[in-house]
């Protein structure tokens, strides 16, 4: 089984969650996140067809769709499976999650270490895998999502 926990204040958030290897669906992961992305896209093209952002939306819509961060995030009369080529999770990634860093007892390999035309021949993504193909089935993966 596995287990989360939460805590924010008005400094930070964090959350926390940890399952063996064993216990993880990770079908189940990418079907969660195939079914949030396309909230996602829906909640988009109503901001675009209101004209304005919804309350808490810090983006801007404007006559080309729908931009977060200077970047369009929604291009006016996209299509959802448009949309999903562009934001969603490969599926040739065998374990659908975003990972930045991987911690453990041999040390710390992050995604920025990365350097895309250099010796690296591999992604991030392929790297994860073979990451985590090389656990075993009981080992615990720790999750921690923490903003400052």
């Amino acid at each position: 089984s596995w287990r989360c926990w939460t805590a924010a204040s008005v400094f930070c958030s964090c959350e926390v969650c940890a399952a063996r290897k064993k216990d993880i669906d990770w079908q189940k992961m990418r079907e969660w996140e195939t079914q949030k992305r396309t909230e996602w896209f829906e909640k988009l093209q109503r901001m675009f067809a209101d004209g304005k952002p919804e309350d808490g939306f810090s983006g801007i819509v404007d006559e080309k769709g729908v931009r977060y961060y200077g970047k369009y995030i929604y291009h006016k009369g996209e299509s959802l499976e448009s949309f999903m080529k562009r934001e969603a999770m490969p599926n040739e990634w065998k374990y659908p999650m975003y990972i930045h860093d991987i911690v453990d007892i041999n040390g710390w390999q992050s995604k920025d270490d990365i350097q895309v035309g250099a010796e690296q021949q591999k992604s991030w993504h392929t790297i994860l895998d073979e990451y985590i193909d090389s656990l075993s089935d009981d080992t615990v993966l720790v999750g921690v999502d923490y903003h400052i």
